[in-house]
């Protein structure tokens, strides 16, 4: 697919975090940084580290990354915890819940909704329990601890594109949202189209632009 070239999407695939649902960083969370010994740059040192990375993977269980956590930044507090903590400043995005659940799932040509998003198992059953519609209203999911793969991983878009191919799907006859621009180049790669996500009223912009029936 050409760039800037914009096609009527089949399939609307979604980011989680920070697209359906707001969520601070724990290095830039007073409240977590508060129960730490380390520096708030440490802190985001470990947040980007393989250590986490293989725990969004589903890679490493719950209490050994915990441990690694309260080894590597000196975190104060038991398991039972961290466990709600860790998950705190998540907020749902309204709006942007509706424009995909109700409006897109109803009222478009999009035929079907995948979701598409690095989560550890902690933050998902965390999103599931005050959310569950995240989940079920997605026909498909390609979640990292439950796939064993993490975006931008090129694997994980391969997957993707390898479902779409089942269903004789074209790439560009999906759109994926996501608000890392690293993660939307890596699904171009593939030719997938991408909005790169940064707010409600933009995203209204892009599929209007794919002319799909916003109301």
């Amino acid at each position: 697919m050409e760039i800037g070239k914009k096609t009527t999407p089949r399939v609307y695939i979604t980011d989680i975090g920070n697209v359906l649902v707001n969520f601070e960083y724990q290095y830039r969370s007073k409240s977590f940084c508060d129960q730490c010994e380390a520096s708030p740059e440490e802190i985001k040192s470990f947040f980007g580290s393989e250590t986490f990375h293989e725990h969004e993977r589903g890679l490493l269980d719950d209490l050994p990354f915990f441990e690694i956590l309260k080894r590597e930044v000196g975190y104060r507090q038991d398991f039972a915890f961290f466990k709600p903590h860790f998950c705190e400043t998540f907020s749902l995005n309204k709006e942007v819940f509706e424009l995909t659940f109700q409006t897109l799932k109803h009222y478009s040509a999009v035929q079907e909704i995948w979701d598409l998003s690095n989560l550890n198992r902690i933050h998902k059953e965390a999103i599931n329990a005050r959310w569950p519609g995240i989940f079920s209203g997605c026909r498909r999911q390609f979640i990292s601890c439950d796939v064993h793969m993490r975006k931008p991983d090129r694997e994980m878009y391969e997957a993707v594109a390898s479902k779409l191919d089942d269903l004789s799907i074209a790439a560009d006859q999906a759109c994926f949202v996501d608000d890392l621009e690293e993660n939307c180049l890596a699904a171009h790669e593939l030719g997938i189209d991408y909005i790169h996500f940064k707010n409600v009223a933009q995203l209204r912009e892009e599929l209007v632009s794919r002319n799909l029936r916003i109301v």
